[in-house]
C-alpha cells in the first residue's frame, strides 16, 4: 500500500468464487509479501493452473468502514504440491 495513500487496504486471493486467502488490514507504507491459504483451499486445490482474481478492498478513512469501491486484477495461480 503506497505511503501515500489515504486508505488502509486488505487483499483476497480467489478462484472460483472462493476467498483461498485474505491479508490483514494493510496500512499506508506497507506492504504484504505472503499470505497463508485458508485450510479448506489447502483441502480442495489439486496441482495444475487456476484462474483467479486478487481483490483490494479499500477503507473509508473517516469512518472507517469499507469503501464501496474495490479492485479486481485477474491472475494465473498455478499450485504444485
Amino acid at each position: 500500500n503506497p505511503k501515500k495513500s489515504t486508505q488502509d487496504i486488505v487483499f483476497q486471493v480467489i478462484i472460483d468464487d472462493a476467498v483461498i486467502a485474505e491479508s490483514g488490514r494493510v496500512v499506508p507504507g506497507y506492504q504484504v509479501q505472503q499470505i497463508s491459504l485458508d485450510k479448506k483451499a489447502k483441502e480442495r486445490l489439486t496441482n495444475g493452473g487456476y484462474n483467479g482474481i486478487i481483490r483490494i478492498f479499500y477503507f473509508d478513512e473517516t469512518t472507517e468502514k469499507k469503501a464501496m469501491l474495490n479492485t479486481d486484477i485477474p491472475v494465473k495461480i498455478e499450485v504444485n504440491n
